[in-house]
């Protein structure tokens, strides 16, 4: 009865868990800005790609859109491998061995009895496979996944890819040129020497005595008699080659670093470079016939052939760039801008972000909308660029000062400030395209502005550097926090209740207008960039490492949100208590409509 009972339990248990979907979602890059390490599929129209943070993307159009799936786990996976569109295995970090019998629908966890990292898997049948990992380790199933048994490898180096040609005859490779071979399901693994003095990353074996590996230098190696010898084939690069597969005896592809892709139609005799039209790193290639195949990873890349590997198409064309600040006007309407002046502007709430000419290379650190027509943006080398056009044309302000400026805000169509390094105020009464310098007397880097109206208004920065004025800036005061931390954000929401947060994991509050502050737990040694609050209740705050913290009680707890990246995030908005947006490093835009929490799927 008890067994009934805990197994009753874990079923509900895992209906929950699948009931499940992130809080946050990628709108750029997308389908995600995650490392994609592995590519598999069923078919020529289902296919599953998986990577960092527990990431899996599926298709059901040959590729043509993706959609993430809910795996319940924030492990690294690395590898996927799908017996049908319906029975699919990925593995991963810290043991990691997930199951699904629906096509991904729903994850599940299944015990390995490891904690060690799990590189590789494959399937001979529906209830046969093996998984190669860190430290030499081999697990193999006879009962479709349900249990794993380790087998002896006897080396402990890791192992990055195990394939099987049949139940029998399989071979691991990895670190130190060493290839393991069994012909007896894994009872016996035989360890040869590949002659080679390379990290193998990827081996494939067409029959039982032909098959190829790839690895650091740009090595490509074949054997003849089963992994027994190998020899190697000239490829003309020495980027790594993470991945390796052949059609036939005669046509092959290879992929690796800086977006490499090497094509062969005469066994590897010759291999010649293929424009993939990326330059980012291909962890993993699959064809499902002669003419139709794949390749994924870093940040989300995602290329696809129709022609035998000829032309390569990109499925990411989206901005890499680091972005620093996001701010809206409206539940639609928003801007984001960035490094190298880019400026980006959504009018239907992120689903399209379109490139705006900002006049200027220089990094842009902060931009403010007054409404969805007037806004400036601020950065590197004093670069003020403000639009009256709602981005469509964006002008250079007249500004005599050429230090770096890290935050703007407007309080109307006339009035706004802008601050940065060392110890600068500006202020415009023009609406941006004019601004004159404020004294503050001191030399610290200031690093946010915010005013609640037209006379009040503070300022954060280095060493704890908090400043308020009451007359709009004609006299700043500084007001001691207790704490030399750097400060990056502050935000008001009234005349007294304030926020400002930093390094280390710092957040502060006051209900005094910041005469005194009052230190809050983040729970996190992390960073943080930005805060906003949507009333004296909901707040957030995102930083480094994915960081996102919510509150719902003014700060007195704050809760980590599971953002799905481990890029820093820079800024965030909100325009409700629902809806609302995260910004950070390379490219990253994520957006949420339900306050950053899981949502129930239906």
């Amino acid at each position: 009865m008890k067994s009934f009972v805990l197994a009753f339990f874990l079923f509900c248990f895992t209906l929950v868990l699948s009931a499940q979907s992130p809080g946050w979602e990628w709108q750029n890059p997308r389908p995600t800005g995650n490392h994609l390490r592995d590519i598999y599929f069923s078919d020529s129209n289902n296919g599953w790609a998986v990577g960092d943070i527990g990431t899996i993307l599926k298709t059901n159009n040959s590729g043509d859109t993706w959609e993430a799936q809910t795996s319940q786990t924030s492990k690294w996976l690395r590898a996927v491998y799908f017996i049908d569109k319906n029975l699919g295995f990925s593995v991963g970090y810290s043991g990691t061995i997930l199951k699904t019998t629906n096509g991904g629908e729903q994850w599940t966890s299944i015990p390995s009895g490891t904690d060690n990292d799990l590189f590789s898997i494959i399937f001979t049948d529906s209830q046969t496979g093996w998984v190669a990992g860190q430290s030499g380790i081999i697990l193999k199933t006879t009962d479709s996944g349900q249990s794993w048994l380790a087998q002896n490898s006897q080396v402990t180096f890791n192992l990055n890819e195990i394939f099987f040609k049949d139940d029998n005859t399989g071979w691991a490779l990895g670190e130190n040129s060493k290839l393991l071979k069994t012909t007896n399901g894994g009872v016996i693994w035989q360890s040869l020497n590949s002659g080679a003095n390379i990290t193998v990353y990827s081996v494939y074996f067409l029959t039982q005595k032909k098959g190829w590996a790839s690895g650091s230098n740009g090595s490509i190696y074949l054997s003849n008699d089963g992994g027994n010898t190998w020899n190697l084939q000239k490829t003309g690069t020495t980027n790594l080659l993470y991945s390796i597969k052949f059609l036939d005896d005669q046509n092959g592809f290879a992929a690796g670093e800086k977006g490499i892709l090497l094509k062969t139609t005469n066994g590897g005799e010759l291999w010649k470079e293929v424009n993939t039209g990326t330059q980012t790193g291909l962890w993993s290639l699959h064809f499902a016939n002669t003419k139709m195949g794949w390749a994924v990873g870093s940040s989300g890349v995602i290329v696809k052939t129709m022609d035998g590997g000829e032309t390569w198409r990109s499925f990411t064309n989206a901005t890499k760039n680091w972005l620093e600040f996001i701010h809206f006007t409206n539940a639609n309407t928003g801007w984001i801008v960035g490094d190298a002046g880019v400026i980006l502007k959504t009018t239907n709430a992120g689903l399209d972000w379109n490139a705006q000419k900002s006049n200027t290379n220089k990094q842009l650190s902060s931009v403010h909308f007054i409404d969805p027509m007037q806004g400036c943006a601020v950065g590197d080398e004093g670069n003020i660029v403000f639009t009256t056009d709602g981005g469509s044309n964006w002008s250079k302000a007249v500004n005599n000062s050429d230090e770096d400026l890290n935050s703007v805000y407007l309080i109307d169509h006339s009035l706004g400030w802008a601050v940065g390094d060392p110890g600068i105020v500006l202020k415009t009464t023009d609406g941006g395209k004019t601004w004159d310098q404020q004294k503050t007397n001191i030399k610290n880097e200031l690093t946010s502005v915010y005013f609640v109206n037209a006379m009040l208004g503070w300022v954060v920065g280095s060493e704890g550097t908090v400043l308020k004025t009451a007359d709009g800036g004609l006299t700043w005061i500084p007001f001691s926090v207790g704490s030399s931390s750097e400060l990056l954000s502050v935000y008001f929401l009234d005349e007294n209740t304030g926020w400002a947060v930093g390094d280390p994991g710092t957040i502060i509050k006051t209900t005094d207008g910041g005469k005194t502050w009052q230190s809050q737990n983040s729970g996190t040694k992390n960073g943080l960039w930005h805060v906003t609050f949507i009333d004296a209740s909901h707040g957030f705050a995102v930083g480094e490492y994915g960081t996102i913290l919510k509150t719902t009680n003014g700060g007195k707890k704050w809760i980590t949100q599971s953002s799905g990246t481990r890029n820093s995030l820079y800024s965030t908005h909100f325009v409700d208590l629902s809806n609302g947006w995260v910004v950070g490093r390379g490219g990253v835009v994520l957006h949420t409509t339900s306050g950053g929490d899981s949502k129930a799927n239906k």
